[in-house]
């Protein structure tokens, strides 16, 4: 399984490379801003090779792209409007072992910050009509960007410094919601069958799964801290102030 994450920029997309660099994973960023064919196309092959454990990209693998592997869509930007956000979290809803749904690699998970209240996307996904596949394909191969207004009216400035930087957030845990519903009538009956065998009060616990099924969010304990290697550390250090010198210096050329 791989993992694909979405940056607010080139700048940002480096960032989050490093970080998953420093712990040990494979990672590289993916862009179409001064980022040659040849330079795009070696990290698509590493990824399809199984060479990357994650690729970061700016509005970039959209239309057209498949590969079945990517299962974890890690989000770290917002999104203004419901088309990009599916667009985006496609890339990791396609089937690797077929006609069993419920096989474990076919499981897709999307991984976001509460502060980016993207919640109201994923609940418009969530009520998407999954018979509408004329729709559903047209959000997933839209091409309209989402750009901030700044943008479309001309008068955004790139910025040496990011606005706010948050450093060292510690994750205690994480809340977790199940896109689709589990095939709760089957699971129910089988787990009846199981419980009037042992004798267990089979209406009981019917009613404890309908009262467990309303609560929408389960908190999940974080896991320890990944280990950082520190070599690894080293080597994105001195990688991340390349790229910023040199990212700074075009700025105040311009």
């Amino acid at each position: 399984h791989q993992l694909i994450a979405v940056a607010c920029s080139v700048d940002h997309a480096k960032q989050i490379r490093s970080l998953y660099a420093e712990k040990g994973y494979r990672a590289a960023a993916i862009h179409s801003k001064r980022m040659s064919t040849d330079e795009k196309e070696k990290v698509i092959q590493e990824l399809k090779s199984g060479i990357l454990d994650c690729i970061i990209q700016v509005q970039m693998l959209g239309e057209g792209f498949d590969h079945p592997k990517l299962s974890v869509a890690a989000i770290f930007r917002p999104f203004r409007s419901l088309s990009p956000y599916v667009q985006f979290v496609g890339r990791i809803m396609r089937v690797i072992v077929q006609h069993n749904p419920q096989h474990p690699d076919n499981f897709g998970n999307i991984v976001t910050h509460l502060g980016l209240n993207l919640d109201k996307q994923m609940e418009d996904f969530r009520q998407i009509d999954r018979e509408d596949e004329k729709f559903f394909r047209d959000l997933l191969e839209g091409k309209e960007p989402d750009l901030p207004q700044e943008v479309l009216d001309g008068s955004a400035r790139m910025r040496v410094a990011e606005q706010m930087v948050v450093q060292n957030e510690i994750v205690d845990n994480f809340l977790t919601e199940d896109f689709i519903d589990s095939d709760d009538t089957v699971l129910q009956e089988e787990l009846q069958s199981v419980a009037e065998t042992l004798g267990f009060d089979t209406e009981g616990l019917i009613e404890f799964l309908k009262k467990k099924k309303t609560e929408r969010f389960k908190t999940t304990p974080a896991s320890a801290p990944f280990p950082i290697n520190p070599q690894s550390k080293r080597i994105e250090a001195h990688k991340r102030l390349n790229e910023v010198t040199k990212r700074n210096a075009n700025i105040l050329l311009k």
